[in-house]
């Protein structure tokens, strides 16, 4: 089992988030691989204007072919305030380390691109509720990573991720 947690600070002031990150992270002791890219994206990753967080995808592969077996996504916005041992464990345990976000539902922040390639009608969205982005993590020795991230990777290639963040009631 090797722990890996990645990072994209890129513009703005996301490079001074995933400084703030890092230091978070070592001050807790994290013993695991730290890997940002600051300013620069991972191999093979789309801009953020050709594939909206397509970086993030690119950074979890990078990890799983450097070995890491469990890879933990966190936002440039995200710093620790304590060991995050309860989050790996929880990827060790399910497979992964979803986060739920609030009250929000899938409807809300799901564009028409995604939901049309992932079969959904917007009502049918309502009733999904939504996680965030900003920290997730999978542990690729349960299949049930594997498949999340090959069907993550696939939305993104097929442009599923590309137009509006939120519901556009002009169907754009």
């Amino acid at each position: 089992m090797s722990d890996c947690i990645v990072n994209v600070g890129f513009g703005s002031w996301h490079p001074k988030g995933s400084a703030r990150l890092v230091r978070s992270l070592i001050h807790h002791g994290f013993a695991g691989e730290i890997k940002t890219w600051t300013n620069e994206l991972p191999p093979g990753s789309p801009t953020h204007e050709e594939d909206p967080y397509g970086m993030k995808v690119a950074a979890v592969e990078w990890a799983m072919k450097q070995g890491h077996t469990r890879v933990m996504w966190l936002d440039s916005s995200v710093w620790c305030v304590k060991y995050p041992k309860v989050h790996m464990d929880a990827m060790g345990r399910d497979g992964y380390y979803l986060l739920g976000n609030g009250d929000f539902r899938c409807d809300q922040w799901t564009n028409d691109n995604a939901l049309q390639y992932f079969g959904l009608t917007r009502e049918e969205a309502r009733e999904i509720p939504m996680i965030t982005a900003g920290i997730l993590g999978l542990s690729f020795d349960n299949p049930i990573a594997g498949y999340f991230f090959e069907r993550w990777k696939d939305a993104l290639n097929a442009g599923a991720f590309r137009g509006s963040w939120t519901a556009d009631p002009n169907g754009g």
